[in-house]
């Protein structure tokens, strides 16, 4: 099927053409369905034209004429990947012929998916042309659509900035209109008439922030970031994943590259960051995102978080977030691989108790160990005794000095009913012998004592964690371990005999 239109460029100036446009058609109908057995040849026969410069201008033939959206869009992937190899080899008048229809086409073309393909074969153009001062109508085309009363022009607008600021050339070249642009992406963020526009505007910011520099980003997007934040609230608001998960990657780019970016919003950056973890109607993967976010404002800017007195709330909001209940049943089939809220929150509590001074925190995991370790909820004492071991790195001084009161608590989930609640318990004492030596070898008998009866436990995970714990005590027990060398190594014997791969490896 064509379209009775007339072409919008080209007239005599076009070259020769390789390929006959209703031929063109069927043969791109015939890729675009994917049938196994006529792929292969009609491979073939793209191949072959596409070796010709003149074969560009074909299809943007089709990609004005052809009323199927599937021929439109193959047509722009085409001429993408080509059009950059032959520009030059193109007559002048043909080169201006060409930019006409792009701009003709992002107007016309109904389709979204294809007007993100006409906008990526532009974006290949305005390398070639905006180092040279040419093409001076493609911004002016740009500002026109941003100011346009129809959403699917604004959208243009966005998603063109975005192609652009995906190539550092072209990005150098747009330098002097940073402001300009950084102005046309705030209008973007706060467009509501159509969802896909900030989103448009989003991703440009996503590719922006790759490439600034930091004084550059401070300058530019800064502005942006109380803009995107409302954004980003109102789509977890709605659990739209996919702009909530935007808005956490643009925010932690700007927070791990140019941190002063965030200027006076780092409080509220970590706020978004722990409103995107707790909002289970989103995915596994964007609350995560979310809680990356945390994480990296609490490395980046935590002077900043200290002054907002922002720090122990973070812990105690990932600390919930870590006993979040799962799905597994307490038993040696749980998948360990499967990645879990739980799992995420633990990876942060260790990232803030490495970045953050324990004096600044220690108050609260205080108070979080002395209100949830007798919890009837296994969940919750579980989640004690892994924000133990993973912070006793960070927090080690700290936690020294509350070794008398932490110990007994220790000793306890390792005789605890639930399995998850014993395995973490042993994981806290591996820490411990890792991170609080010497203090730690005080407690060496009594700890051995509670490992000899673990190492016992009917749940093979259990074991496995008690040998763990086990072989980091005796790395500094020195002659210390004489008196009880002898059931030890009978113990272990039995384990090598009966015990899972895993365990007799440890």
């Amino acid at each position: 099927p064509i379209r009775s239109i007339e072409m919008a460029a080209f007239g005599a100036m076009q070259p020769e053409s390789v390929m006959a446009a209703e031929q063109l058609e069927e043969l791109l109908l015939r890729f675009a369905a994917g049938e196994a057995q006529q792929v292969a040849a009609t491979e073939a026969s793209l191949q072959s034209a596409l070796a010709k410069p003149a074969f560009i201008c074909d299809l943007l033939v089709a990609l004005q004429r052809s009323s199927a959206s599937q021929v439109r869009q193959l047509a722009a992937v085409l001429i993408r990947r080509r059009i950059g190899a032959f520009w030059r080899r193109f007559e002048a008048a043909v080169q201006e012929n060409i930019k006409t229809v792009l701009l003709s086409q992002l107007q016309t073309e109904p389709e979204r998916l294809v007007r993100a393909s006409i906008a990526a074969v532009a974006c290949v153009v305005a390398r070639h042309t905006l180092p040279k001062g040419a093409w001076n109508e493609l911004l002016a085309f740009i500002m026109q659509c941003s100011q346009a009363t129809e959403p699917e022009r604004r959208e243009v607008s966005m998603v063109l900035v975005g192609s652009l600021l995906e190539s550092i050339e072209v990005v150098e070249c747009l330098q002097p209109h940073s402001q300009v642009l950084g102005q046309l992406l705030a209008k973007g963020l706060e467009d509501r008439a159509s969802a896909a526009i900030p989103r448009a505007a989003l991703k440009a910011l996503s590719a922006w922030a790759q490439v600034l520099d930091e004084d550059e980003a401070v300058e530019v997007l800064a502005p942006l970031v109380q803009p995107i934040l409302r954004l980003g609230m109102a789509t977890a608001a709605a659990a739209d994943d996919e702009v909530t998960a935007l808005a956490c990657n643009v925010l932690e780019e700007l927070a791990e590259s140019s941190a002063a970016a965030l200027g006076s919003n780092a409080a509220n950056v970590a706020r978004f960051g722990l409103t995107c973890a707790e909002n289970t109607p989103l995915e596994l993967s964007t609350r995560s995102t979310g809680l990356s976010l945390v994480a990296t404002v609490v490395t980046s800017r935590r002077k900043a978080l200290h002054k907002a007195q922002l720090l122990p709330t973070i812990v105690e909001h990932v600390f919930e977030l870590c006993c979040e209940e799962t799905h597994d049943d307490d038993d040696d089939d749980d998948d360990d691989d499967e990645l879990t809220m739980h799992h995420h929150a633990a990876q942060v509590l260790e990232v803030i108790s490495e970045e953050v001074p324990s004096k600044q925190i220690i108050q609260v995991i205080t108070e979080l160990v002395k209100a949830n370790h007798n919890s009837d909820n296994s969940f919750r004492r579980r989640s004690v005794f892994v924000m133990l071991g993973l912070m006793a790195h960070g927090c080690s001084e700290a936690f020294c000095k509350r070794l008398p009161v932490t110990m007994p608590i220790v000793y306890q989930g390792c005789e605890a009913p639930e399995t998850r609640v014993r395995e973490a318990a042993c994981l806290t004492i591996g820490m411990f012998a890792q991170f609080l030596h010497p203090e730690i070898l005080e407690y060496g008998p009594a700890t051995l004592s509670c490992l000899f009866k673990v190492l016992d436990d009917a749940k093979e995970r259990v074991r496995e964690r008690a040998c763990f714990a086990l072989e980091a005590l005796c790395e500094h027990l020195g002659e210390a371990i004489l008196p009880v060398l002898e059931p030890l190594i009978t113990r272990l014997v039995v384990l090598l005999h009966n015990g899972s791969r895993a365990t007799q490896e440890r």
